[in-house]
């Protein structure tokens, strides 16, 4: 669900108590941090997880993904 797009009020309203409840902030924080993230609920919780803004959350997590799509097996075990 963390990938939810918020396209009508009863979807926004799920996306404000998904962000409360992982990042446990207040309604304020958590709807203030949705407005700055574009409503981009991925980067308005790591906003508030990590306290950084949003450029950073959104660089935290392209860099993840980025670490996420290299296989397994390019890993070594030294």
């Amino acid at each position: 669900m963390i990938d939810l797009l918020s396209t009508n009020e009863k979807l926004s309203d799920r996306s404000l108590r998904i962000l409360i409840e992982a990042s446990g902030r207040s309604v304020p924080l958590a709807r203030h941090a949705l407005r700055k993230s574009g409503h981009n609920l991925r980067v308005a919780l790591v906003t508030l997880k990590l306290n950084v803004d949003v450029a950073k959350a959104k660089q935290l997590l392209k860099s993840a993904a980025a670490i996420c799509a290299v296989p397994w097996e390019n890993f070594n075990e030294h």
